[in-house]
C-alpha cells in the first residue's frame, strides 16, 4: 500500500480561507483518508460550521513550537507508514494487464459527467422515488420505459437526474450512459466508446460512432439519460430498437411525446432553509438574522439554483444574513427585458436574475474571471477544455487563468467536469449574462475570437491524435460560426468549412458535404479572395464526392484544388503533395491506373524531398504507389514499394502498430496476387495477430484481417477454413455494426462465395441476396457496390443452372456500372465479361464473343496487357473464337499475349494451357505441349 504526504498551504489570515478549505474538501470527497487541516483554535468553530466531511480538523493555539510539533507528528506518520517499492515484477504485471485490455461493446460503463451530492440533496426524495417507480414498473410508451424530469429552469432537473443515476447505477447490469441532448451527441458517443473500451482508441472515428450507436440502441438493462432535451427529433436517431428495452430518463423544460412526465416542484420554505444554510455553512443566530433569511427564501421562491448561488455568494463575500438580504432587495430594481428567456421562468425571472446579477461584483476583484465568463457566455453549452480556453483568452500566465477558474467553480458560476480540465457556465447564468454583454457592441472582440477559434480547429482537423479534442470542442465551433454570420463574415467561411470534419471522420459523408457546400456558397457570395481556403474546400468536396460514389465529380474538384495549390504554394509543398495523391487515387478509382501512377509517383517524390524517406507520409505514398502497380498487374514492383513502406513503418512505429499491420496485410495481398498463397497467409496472419493484440478481437480492422485470412485459405483450396474465418469476421461485424452496414454486407457476400466454392450454391445464393438487399436499402440501386453484388447474385444463379436469371442480374449490374462509372472502367469490363460468359452458357456464342471482346478492349486500354484481368479476358475471347470454329484466330490472340507476358507472370501458365487446348482440338495445328484433351466446358468466373 502506498502513502503520500501532500501539503497544501495558504495563509490562515486569507479572507477566503473558508472558501479554500471548502474547495479542498470537495477534491478529497469520497477518497480514502486521513486528510487533515491544521487551523488555529480561534477559527475552529467557523471551520466546523463549513461541514468539511472529508477533512479532519487539527487545532493549535498559535504560531510557534506547538505548530511545529504537530507538523512533526504528521511527518512521523508518513515516515512510519509501510510502503512497497515498485519492482520489475510490478511493472511487468502492469504491462500484462494493459496488454489484456478487452475491447468489447458488452463492456459495462457508468458515464455520469457530474458528481453526486448525496446527502446534500434536499427535498427531492419523493421525486426520485416517483421516477424510479415509473422506470421499473410504470406504463411503457411506444419508445419504451421512459420518464422525464420536466419543469422550469433552476429547479435542479439535471441534479436530480445525476442523483438518480448515481443512486441506482448498480441496478443496471449494462451501465449508465449520460448524453447532453443540447450538444453534439455523436461526439459524446465517440468519447464514450473509447472510455468504455467498446473499441480501441486507435480506431477510426466512424467505426467508434457506428459501434457506439449500435450499442446504445440495442442493449437492455441499462440507463440512458438525455439531459436538457429541447426537441425529440434531436435524439430520435439514438432511441432504442424495438428489441431493446433500456430505461430512458430525460430532463427538459417542455413535454415530450413518448415520455412520462415526473414534475418537479419548488422547494418548500423548510427545505429552502436547509439548502441555503448548507451552502453558506452557517445558520442565523439572532432574530434579525432569522428574519433576513426568511426574506431571502421568500424572494428566491424555492428555486434550488438561486439558493445555491446566493449561498455561495454569502460564503465567499463573508456577508452576514442582513447584509445579503439588503443587497438582494437593491438588486430587484434591475429591470428584466421582456424578451428575456422568452417567458420560460414566468414570475421567477426577476428574482433569479437578481441573484445572478449580485455575483457580478466578484468580477471587480478577479478580472480574469470576467474574461472567462464572457467567453463561455457566448460559446456553446458544452464544457470548454483548458487548451482551447487559454488560446481564446488573452492571458499572461496559465496560473492566473486556473485561479480564476477555481474561483468561478467555487461560486457555482462554473461547473467543472469531474474527470477533465474543462468548464461550463451554468445555462441560466449564461442566459442572464447575455443580456449584459450584447455581441453587437463588441464586434472587435467577436472578430478576434472567431479568428482564434478557426485557427485552433484548423490545426487539429486532420491529425488523428487531436481528433478527440476537436470533437470535444465542436459545440463551441458551431456557436462562433453562428456569431460570425452576423458579425464576422471574414471568418465565417472557414468556420463553416471546419464544421464538416466531425461528420467526415464519423463516416457521415452526406452531412459533411452539406457543410462543405454551404461554405463554398458563402465563399462565392462574399467574394472572398483567400485562394488557400478555396483549395481546402475543393479538395475536401472532392474527397466527399468520391466517398459518396460520384468519382467523376470528385476528380473535377480535386483537380481544381491541385491547380490552386500549385499556383499558390508551388510544387514542393506538403499540401500540393496531398492534392497530387488525391487526384491519383481518383484516377485509380476511375480505372486509369497509368495516370494514377503518374500522380502518386510525383507525390512520393515531393514527400521524399520535403520530409525524407523515413516519414509516415512518405510511407503512405510508397504504399499508394505499390497498390497502383498492383492494379496495373505489376505485382513484383507492387511488392517492392509495399515492402519499403512496411520497412519504414516498422522502424518508425515498431511491429505492434496499426499502420504496420496495414502494411503487413498489403504485402500479404501482393504475395497472393503473385500466387504465393503460403507467404500471403504468413503476412495476413501476422497482421491479424497484431490487430488482435492492439485492437482486440471485436474490432473492424481485426474483422478485416480475419476476412483476408479466410480469402487466402480459400485460394489455398482450404474452403472449410476459409468459411471458418469468413463467418468469424461476419459475426464480429454483425455485433459491432448490426446487419445493415457495408462491412457486414461484404462479409455476407464473402461467406456466400465460400459456400459456392464448397458446392452449396443454394446457401451461397441466400447470403448473396441478403447482402444485395441490405446494400440496395443503404446505398440505393445506382451504386458501384450494388452493381458488384448484382454480379455475384447473377453468377450464383448461373451455378444453379438458371442462366436466364443470371443474365437478368448481370445485365442490370452492367447498366449501373456504365451509368455510374463510365464505359472505360475495370468494373464495367468485369460486368461485360460476366454477361459474355452467361451468353455462352445460353448457347449464344456470337453475343458471348461480342461482350468478351468489348471487355478485353477496355482492359487492354485501362489496365494494360499484363494485368491478370486482361489475360482472363483474352482467354475468354479465345475460347469463344474456338467455339465458332475460328481456332487459328484464337491461337494468334493468345500468342500475342505470350510475347509480352514474362514466363514468371502468374497468368503465363494459363495462357499456355488455353493455347495448347485450342491447338490440340483445332484441325491443322500440330500439338506441341502435353496430351490431347477435349474442349473445356468449365465456366471461368470472376
Amino acid at each position: 500500500m502506498f502513502h503520500t504526504l501532500l501539503f497544501i498551504g495558504f495563509s490562515l489570515q486569507d479572507e477566503h480561507f473558508g472558501l479554500q478549505l471548502k474547495a479542498v474538501s470537495e477534491i478529497y470527497k469520497g477518497s480514502n483518508g486521513p486528510h487533515y487541516v491544521l487551523v488555529r483554535e480561534s477559527q475552529s468553530d467557523e471551520i466546523k460550521r463549513l461541514n468539511l466531511l472529508s477533512l479532519e480538523v487539527v487545532t493549535f493555539e498559535d504560531f510557534g513550537v506547538p505548530q511545529i510539533e504537530l507538523l512533526g507528528e504528521l511527518a512521523q506518520y508518513a515516515k512510519n507508514s509501510k510502503t512497497t517499492p515498485s519492482t520489475s515484477k510490478d511493472e511487468e504485471k502492469k504491462k500484462t494487464v494493459e496488454s489484456e485490455i478487452k475491447y468489447d461493446r458488452k463492456n459495462r460503463i457508468v458515464h455520469i459527467p457530474f458528481r453526486q451530492k448525496g446527502d446534500q440533496v434536499i427535498g427531492r426524495d419523493t421525486s426520485l422515488a416517483k421516477v424510479r417507480d415509473q422506470l421499473t414498473s410504470g406504463k411503457p410508451t411506444a419508445i419504451g420505459q421512459t420518464a422525464i424530469f420536466q419543469g422550469l429552469g433552476g429547479l435542479g432537473k439535471t441534479q436530480l437526474a445525476v442523483e438518480y443515476a448515481h443512486r441506482f447505477k448498480d441496478e443496471y447490469p449494462n451501465g449508465v450512459i449520460w448524453l447532453n441532448a443540447d450538444q453534439d451527441i455523436a461526439a459524446q458517443l465517440v468519447g464514450i466508446a473509447e472510455e468504455a473500451r467498446w473499441i480501441a482508441p486507435l480506431s477510426e472515428h466512424k467505426d467508434k460512432l457506428s459501434i457506439a450507436i449500435h450499442r446504445l440502441r440495442s442493449f437492455s438493462e441499462c440507463l440512458v439519460v438525455f439531459d436538457n432535451l429541447v426537441e425529440l427529433k434531436d435524439i430520435e436517431p439514438y432511441l432504442p430498437t424495438t428489441e431493446a428495452n433500456p430505461h430512458i430518463l430525460v430532463t427538459g423544460r417542455n413535454e415530450q411525446p413518448g415520455f412520462i412526465s415526473v414534475p418537479i416542484d419548488k422547494l418548500n420554505p423548510k427545505d429552502s432553509y436547509k439548502l441555503l444554510t448548507q451552502e453558506v455553512g452557517k445558520e442565523p443566530i439572532s432574530e434579525e438574522e432569522k428574519k433576513a433569511v426568511d426574506e431571502i427564501i421568500e424572494k428566491l421562491d424555492g428555486l434550488p439554483l438561486a439558493l445555491e448561488i446566493a449561498g455561495a455568494f454569502v460564503r465567499y463575500r463573508q456577508l452576514n444574513w442582513t447584509e445579503y438580504a439588503g443587497l438582494l432587495e437593491t438588486s430587484l430594481k434591475i429591470a428584466l427585458p421582456p424578451q428575456f428567456l422568452k417567458g420560460s421562468f414566468t414570475k421567477h425571472d426577476k428574482d433569479l436574475y437578481s441573484t445572478l446579477k449580485v455575483s457580478e461584483k466578484i468580477l471587480e476583484e478577479e478580472p480574469k474571471l470576467a474574461e472567462i465568463l464572457n467567453l463561455l457566455t457566448w460559446s456553446g453549452s458544452a464544457p470548454m477544455g483548458f487548451p482551447l480556453m487559454k488560446d481564446l483568452i488573452i492571458h499572461e500566465d496559465e496560473a492566473k487563468l486556473r485561479n480564476a477558474l477555481s474561483l468561478g467553480a467555487s461560486l457555482r458560476l462554473l461547473q467543472k467536469h469531474p474527470d477533465k480540465e474543462s468548464y461550463a457556465i451554468h445555462r441560466l447564468v449564461q442566459e442572464v449574462r447575455r443580456e449584459d454583454l450584447p455581441l453587437q457592441k463588441n464586434k472587435d472582440w467577436v472578430n478576434e475570437v472567431c479568428k482564434k477559434s478557426a485557427d485552433w480547429f484548423q490545426e487539429r482537423r486532420e491529425e488523428y491524435s487531436e481528433l478527440s479534442n476537436f470533437e470535444a470542442e465542436a459545440d463551441h465551433l458551431r456557436a462562433w460560426l453562428d456569431h460570425s454570420l452576423e458579425l464576422s463574415l471574414d471568418h465565417s467561411c472557414r468556420l463553416m468549412w471546419l464544421q464538416a470534419y466531425p461528420p467526415f471522420h464519423r463516416g457521415q459523408y452526406k452531412d459533411a458535404m452539406d457543410w462543405s457546400k454551404k461554405a463554398e456558397e458563402m465563399y462565392q457570395a462574399n467574394n472572398m479572395k483567400d485562394e488557400l481556403i478555396k483549395a481546402h474546400l475543393f479538395n475536401d468536396m472532392g474527397v466527399l464526392k468520391s466517398e459518396l460514389g460520384d468519382v467523376r465529380g470528385s476528380l473535377e474538384y480535386k483537380e481544381q484544388a491541385l491547380r490552386i495549390r500549385l499556383n499558390a504554394l508551388g510544387q514542393n509543398h506538403a499540401d500540393t503533395a496531398m492534392a497530387l495523391s488525391n487526384v491519383g487515387l481518383t484516377y485509380g478509382r476511375l480505372g486509369d491506373h497509368k495516370k494514377e501512377l503518374d500522380f502518386e509517383a510525383k507525390a512520393l517524390d515531393i514527400r521524399r524531398e520535403l520530409l525524407g524517406e523515413k516519414h509516415p507520409d512518405t510511407a503512405t505514398s510508397l504504399s499508394n504507389v505499390g497498390v497502383t502497380y498492383g492494379s496495373l498487374g505489376d505485382h513484383k514492383k507492387a511488392l517492392e514499394f509495399k515492402e519499403k513502406a512496411l520497412e519504414i513503418r516498422r522502424e518508425l512505429f515498431g511491429e505492434k502498430h496499426p499502420d504496420t499491420a496495414q502494411s503487413l496485410s498489403n504485402v500479404g495481398s501482393t504475395y497472393g496476387e503473385l500466387g504465393d498463397h503460403k507467404k500471403a497467409l504468413e503476412y495476413q496472419e501476422k497482421a491479424l495477430e497484431i490487430r488482435r493484440e492492439l485492437l482486440g478481437e471485436k474490432h473492424p480492422d481485426t474483422a478485416t484481417s480475419l476476412s483476408n485470412v479466410g480469402v487466402t485459405y480459400g485460394s489455398l483450396g482450404d474452403h472449410k477454413k476459409a468459411l471458418e474465418y469468413g463467418e468469424k469476421a461476419l459475426e464480429i461485424r454483425r455485433e459491432l455494426f448490426g446487419e445493415k452496414h457495408p462491412d457486414t454486407t461484404t462479409s455476407l457476400s464473402n461467406v456466400g462465395s465460400t459456400y459456392g466454392e464448397l458446392g452449396d450454391h443454394k446457401k451461397a445464393l441466400e447470403y448473396q441476396e441478403k447482402a444485395l438487399e441490405i446494400t440496395r436499402e443503404a446505398l440505393g440501386e445506382k451504386h458501384p457496390r450494388t452493381a458488384t453484388l448484382l454480379n455475384n447474385v447473377g453468377s450464383t444463379y448461373g451455378e444453379l443452372g438458371d442462366h436466364k436469371k443470371a443474365l437478368e442480374y448481370q445485365e442490370k449490374a452492367l447498366e449501373i456500372a456504365r451509368e455510374v462509372l463510365g464505359e472505360k472502367h475495370p468494373s464495367t469490363a468485369t460486368s461485360l465479361n460476366n454477361v459474355g460468359w452467361t451468353y455462352r452458357a445460353l448457347g449464344d456464342n456470337k453475343k458471348a464473343l461480342e461482350y468478351g471482346e468489348k471487355a478485353l478492349e477496355i482492359r487492354r486500354e485501362v489496365l494494360g496487357e499484363k494485368h491478370p484481368d486482361t489475360i482472363r479476358s483474352a482467354i475468354l475471347v479465345a475460347s469463344n473464337l474456338f467455339t465458332q470454329n475460328r481456332g487459328p484466330m484464337a491461337v494468334n490472340l493468345l500468342d500475342r499475349f505470350l510475347k509480352v507476358v514474362e514466363r514468371d507472370h502468374p497468368g503465363y501458365a494459363s495462357l499456355v494451357e488455353a493455347r495448347e487446348e485450342i491447338r490440340s482440338n483445332t484441325p491443322g495445328f500440330r500439338r506441341t505441349y502435353g496430351k490431347s484433351s477435349q474442349g473445356s466446358k468449365k465456366k471461368r468466373k470472376e
